[in-house]
């Protein structure tokens, strides 16, 4: 929950129109908001957001900005001007394997004020660690416009290629350096982490103006108060995001009097201009608006509450509306959430209430008892159990266990190749849990229940699996067999059946190779395959770094569930 720190004359100076600390906080319902504190003394209070979704509302401008509108002292998307220059900044292809996106703008205004420059670098480090995700997404740099010389190159260089003067120092230093010395370098150090070249900003004189992400220069990248020329920069590893950050500024300093004024960022034979202020049109049909919250709203109605939300509305020629989202705000990705907004903006607790229609009574599913009891079991039996992510990857699952592809289910654009399948089977992960423990006191008895997907042609098939691991001096196919065969008489299924595992096997056989030849096999219930079984391959236990012998089944839970239900 993001709390921000302002001062009640401030936003009275913002908003235009003095409040009290009671009006306010019913105001700040409408932002999702409330006041945590007032100090009475000094007129500083503390305000909590619960909205993660809106970063524009964690600053004073932002809330100011929203408030005006709740308030009726003007409605609609706000009307920022944005002038042309001649600035530009160059992309050099040197940045791109680092930190690809820049966005750039300049603003004159009236001056920076304390309270103004307070606000202004307390929004920009919550925004840079939270939205920023600790400046890995997203980072922010001011600089002193007047003092630039364009074009500015954003470009990267060697850890010892420059060397400048930066924030709070007295002496120039190199990158390198500013990692190492530099209280703010070794915060985000890991930011650069892994990097040969590190990105930086160098105007048309050769003066530095920042290590991205980590210090402006002392001199161009330190703002005072009187300062009435800005320059700001965001860079990131997201287009969007940055384009987002550099939306969102503009319209605070629009809110302290500042005119905007724009930059071209040349990216080769790319041209853009920043900031965009791009707004992005929504069509909204009034019936659903009313089918959702249960109302029956007219379209003049509706209207005036989204532009009350700060949104641009107009009819589309038939039953619905199209409205047009303000460039600051990125959280609106379908009709329901403007439907949030006019839910919000009506006042949640005007909306009419219904009673209930019909009663039930909450359960788990049959197969949970299934598998709750199959955990008793194997913990009864010494096991430990464990808990490991669906996602996978086919080395692990096949390559490192000497088997086939039995069915996968691939992500096409994964985040990690550690993380680019589901699993198709249990043993594999329990495996590698094994791996990363070596070092601990044996016997290692592992299990572990959970989902497994099978691709079955163009369809991809969920089971409830358990996997089992023995590992210890004396792990071998018996051990594991006694552990299936006390799950089978626990649980009371029966007849149990035990056939060599083999290449032809229907279900199993892509994983015959997983387990010492002549030491495995597959279960039958009933006559349905529900296992297989058997004593780990050597050249197995050599991949994963085991130097003890192991034994490891795979049991299908869904398959023994249904057989249960079986007379």
């Amino acid at each position: 929950m993001p709390t921000i720190d302002v001062t009640l004359n401030d936003l009275h100076h913002l908003i235009g129109k003095p409040v009290t600390v009671d009006e306010l906080d019913e105001w700040l319902a409408f932002a999702k908001g409330e006041v945590d504190s007032f100090n009475q003394k000094t007129c500083e209070m503390r305000i909590s957001l619960e909205d993660t979704n809106q970063p524009y509302l964690w600053s004073a401008e932002g809330v100011a900005m929203l408030l005006r509108s709740v308030m009726g002292l003007e409605t609609g998307t706000p009307k920022v001007a944005v002038s042309a220059t001649k600035d530009e900044v160059i992309v050099d292809p040197s940045v791109k394997s680092v930190r690809p996106h820049i966005a750039v703008f300049s603003a004159k205004g009236p001056g920076v004020t304390d309270v103004f420059l307070r606000q202004l670098i307390q929004f920009q480090e919550k925004f840079c660690d939270a939205y920023g995700m600790k400046r890995a997404k997203v980072s922010i740099g001011i600089y002193r416009h007047d003092l630039v010389k364009f074009p500015v190159t954003y470009k990267a260089v060697s850890p010892d290629g420059i060397k400048f003067v930066p924030l709070g120092f007295t002496k120039q230093m190199t990158p390198e350096e500013i990692l190492k010395e530099h209280p703010t370098g070794i915060a985000y150090a890991k930011q650069l982490e892994g990097f040969k070249t590190y990105p930086t900003l160098v105007d048309a004189n050769g003066k530095v103006l920042s290590l991205i992400p980590i210090i402006n220069s002392n001199d161009l990248g330190k703002i005072e108060i009187g300062d009435k020329d800005l320059m700001f920069e965001c860079t990131g590893t997201d287009a969007a995001s940055v384009e987002l950050c550099a939306n969102i500024f503009a319209h605070t300093l629009w809110m302290r009097g500042f005119t905007i004024n724009s930059a071209t960022v040349k990216d080769g034979k790319n041209k853009t201009v920043f900031p965009s202020l791009r707004c992005e049109d929504v069509k909204l049909e009034i019936a659903l608006i009313n089918k959702v919250l249960g109302t029956a709203f007219e379209t003049s109605d509706v209207k005036s509450l989204l532009e009350k939300a700060r949104h641009t509305v107009k009819k589309d020629g038939t039953k619905g509306l199209i409205v047009t989202i303000p460039s600051y705000r990125a959280d609106v990705l379908h009709p329901i959430d403007l439907i949030e907004d006019v839910a919000i903006m009506a006042d949640y607790n005007s909306l009419p209430t219904h009673g209930l229609t019909s009663y039930t009574v909450g359960d788990v599913k049959p197969i949970e008892r299934t598998i709750d009891s199959v955990r008793d079991i194997l913990a009864g039996l010494g096991m430990q159990e464990v808990l490991t992510a669906v996602l996978c990857n086919k080395e692990l699952l096949y390559e490192k266990m000497n088997c086939a592809d039995i069915g996968t289910v691939e992500i096409s654009e994964y985040m990690s190749a550690s993380y680019s399948c589901l699993r198709t089977w249990l043993v594999p992960v329990l495996m590698d849990t094994l791996s990363k423990n070596v070092h601990r006191e044996y016997p290692q008895n592992l299990f572990e229940t959970g989902e497994v997907c099978l691709r079955k042609k163009d369809h991809a098939l969920d089971r409830e699996h358990c996997g089992a691991v023995i590992c210890s001096a004396d792990a071998d196919y018996t051990r594991v067999r006694q552990a299936l065969d006390t799950i089978f008489s626990m649980l009371g299924v029966g007849p149990v059946t035990y056939e060599p595992l083999d290449l032809k096997e229907a279900q199993y056989g892509g994983l015959s190779e997983a387990f010492s030849p002549g030491r495995s096999a597959v279960c039958r219930v009933k006559g349905a395959v529900v296992a297989v079984l058997g004593e780990v391959n050597p050249s197995v236990l050599d991949k994963f770094e085991v130097r003890m012998p192991a034994a490891a089944f795979e049991l299908d839970l869904s398959e023994l569930h249904d057989l249960r239900g079986k007379k």
